[in-house]
């Protein structure tokens, strides 16, 4: 009697350990297969309008808010706040080949030169620019 008691006490934490291991391998498996899938990412307001609008910007449009920059620097109406504000707001949205630059104005040129700017970009952009003239 004792020996059977003894036998299923042993089958029984031997059962409980295979529960748990089983366990602990399906959820690494379906994290494995979580991992490999398409992560998931954060998109605000502008990102999604920016996919569904896309539309490639216009040559004038362009020059005019480079224009403007051009304008609003040598008046000195752009702080030093606002020009790295704009410096890394065209570093996360605009496509410009990344180089050695001199200084930020001269970064920020080169992306308004060389980028590769959508019309909803450069609306953004000019909009922003328009509150300091």
């Amino acid at each position: 009697m004792e020996k059977l008691i003894l036998i299923l006490t042993g089958l029984t934490v031997v059962t409980g350990l295979i529960k748990i291991l089983w366990n602990y391998l399906y959820l690494k498996l379906m994290n494995t297969i979580k991992k490999a899938g398409r992560p998931y990412k954060e998109r605000n307001a502008d990102e999604i309008i920016k996919k569904h609008y896309r539309i490639e910007c216009n040559k004038e449009d362009l020059e005019a808010v480079k224009n403007s920059f051009t304008f609003l620097y040598r008046n000195k109406k752009l702080k030093r706040q606002e020009i790295l504000k704009i410096k890394h707001w065209i570093q996360k949205n605009v496509k410009y080949p990344k180089k050695d630059f001199n200084n930020d104005i001269h970064e920020i040129y080169s992306a308004l030169k060389h980028g590769r700017w959508d019309a909803y970009d450069i609306k953004v952009l000019e909009d922003y620019l328009m509150k300091y003239e």
